[in-house]
């Protein structure tokens, strides 16, 4: 099960990068959320520190951006333990192949 989940988000990633990726910024649809991958990184490592160095436990929050990219961005490289907080049942479903492997 969590094999053909991570396979369909994995199919539907790369139809958004032969979609987007390589085209004007001014062709992306409106509303769109166009972020800087280096400053979100540099963001979610700054966190983890600050939780570390606090010596807090840590909960990571994907109702907004609802993606398994950032959520791996948000647990840290290598994944360290930590609760995924999120809003709907779809987004548990979503991110759940990114936490068994």
């Amino acid at each position: 099960m969590a094999t053909s989940s991570l396979e369909a988000l994995e199919a539907q990633r790369q139809n958004l990068i032969k979609q987007f990726v390589g085209t004007s910024l001014h062709d992306a649809p409106v509303p769109s959320a166009v972020l800087d991958l280096s400053k979100v990184k540099q963001n979610c490592d700054r966190m983890l520190e600050a939780v570390d160095a606090l010596g807090f436990g840590w909960r990571a929050h994907i109702k907004t951006h609802k993606t398994t990219e950032l959520t791996r961005l948000q647990l840290g490289a290598p994944p360290r333990p930590a609760h995924v907080i999120t809003s709907t049942l779809t987004e548990a479903e979503n991110i759940l192949p990114l936490l068994l492997t």
